[in-house]
């Protein structure tokens, strides 16, 4: 399920059909390819845009339910992780 599309559309986030932790997203190329560096200059950084905006947006999405990570003073903290490639552990072969 797609609940977020960057401007330019190169980028999208979606939940997880398999979370690893709870509020686990991918957020993805538009364009097919299996490797960082196979995306062009404009969707690399859009896809790292994107990144950035779907951590705001869930940072905000936490705090307004009141929740940090167990101290309600501190915002959320996030593990951002790339697998790029199969011996890096990427299933598949898709950037995300």
């Amino acid at each position: 399920q797609i609940f977020h599309r960057s401007p330019s559309n190169r980028s999208a986030a979606i939940v997880n059909l398999r979370p690893i932790v709870p509020g686990h997203v991918l957020v993805v190329s538009t364009r097919v390819v299996p490797r960082l560096s196979d995306l062009s200059a404009e969707e690399y950084a859009d896809l790292w845009t994107t990144v950035r905006s779907v951590q705001d947006m869930l940072t905000r999405r936490c705090l307004a339910d009141g929740g940090g990570n167990g101290d309600d003073a501190a915002p959320p903290a996030f593990n951002v992780a790339v697998q790029d490639g199969p011996s890096a552990g990427q299933s598949v072969p898709h950037v995300h």
